[in-house]
């Protein structure tokens, strides 16, 4: 959440600098028209920013027993899950 609100800060605060900077003397340029437009624009480009940035978490995997899942484990169940049937049980 906390990354969320800083990307939109800084995008508003580099939007509404663009906007103030960047002045187009006709006000047809939709994002340097005004430093609100700019503002809104950048907000949401921080916003897209962040999320993207932000990732999913990475939850452990759990065995049965309740245990934490390692690589060595998960590469161990693999190799049993390879190994051909041979009809034995």
């Amino acid at each position: 959440m906390i990354r969320l609100i800083i990307g939109i800060a800084i995008g508003v605060g580099l939007g509404a600098l663009m906007g103030y900077f960047g002045k187009c003397s006709s006000g047809a340029c939709p994002l340097t028209a005004n430093p609100y437009r700019g503002a809104i624009y950048g907000g949401v480009m921080g916003a897209l920013f962040a999320f993207s940035m932000a990732g999913s978490p990475v939850k452990p995997l759990k065995q049965d027993d309740g245990a934490v899942a390692t690589p060595e484990t998960v590469r161990e169940e693999a190799q049993d899950d390879e190994k051909p049937d041979t009809g034995q049980t």
